[in-house]
């Protein structure tokens, strides 16, 4: 392996030169490595995770992209405004396509008997998320109702008021499907009830 330290003729250069040598710059001594190119199995074949990775990374990404956010002034606004030097809104588009929306927040509050209880949930992303759905189901399966969350104003918490379920509560399943604005999905269950109003995570 040729080592150079401050040559002016490789000072600066960079990437793969005939398909053969390879130039590094190591920042930390300031020399530049020439390098044969790696060898390369051609038998080897990539795992079936990373085609995913690939395909999810460049494809989905691209397609959101060009298709989505550049045509959506809103959106392209929203990825610039969280994008921190070097990175640009397109690094926080692809972030945003490899991430899922985290839930980090699932309460319910108990009203007065007969009265609907209030379901705060606080769902984050790259950019926050898009939607979140709650359903409550009971301890067999059965949905009790559902319908969407209502965001509350400049946070990322959002409020369900339900509808037909009334306290005092009985055993119920509350599942909160959070949204982010690329199409992932996270899902929360926590077992509720009068008895156990802080509720029991059940994922």
């Amino acid at each position: 392996m040729a080592k150079s330290v401050n040559n002016i003729i490789t000072k600066g250069l960079s990437g793969m030169l005939g398909h053969q040598l390879v130039f590094v710059h190591e920042t930390k001594g300031n020399r530049d490595y020439l390098r044969s190119l790696p060898a390369r199995n051609k038998k080897s074949k990539p795992s079936k995770a990373q085609v995913e990775h690939k395909r999810k990374f460049y494809v989905r990404g691209t397609q959101y992209w060009q298709k989505v956010v550049k045509k959506d002034p809103d959106l392209l606004r929203a990825y610039t405004a969280v994008a921190v030097s070097p990175r640009n809104a397109y690094n926080m588009v692809m972030k945003d396509v490899m991430s899922l929306p985290v839930v980090s927040r699932f309460t319910m509050k108990m009203a007065k008997p007969g009265s609907h209880p209030v379901i705060t949930i606080r769902a984050t992303d790259v950019i926050g998320a898009m939607s979140v759905r709650v359903i409550i189901e009971d301890c067999e399966g059965k949905c009790l109702e559902n319908g969407e969350a209502v965001r509350i104003k400049k946070t990322d918490d959002w409020k369900y008021t339900c509808t037909l379920l009334c306290s005092p509560v009985p055993e119920v399943i509350a599942k909160a499907v959070a949204y982010d604005f690329p199409g992932n999905t996270t899902v929360v269950s926590m077992a509720f009830s009068a008895s156990n109003p802080k509720g029991t995570p059940l994922n």
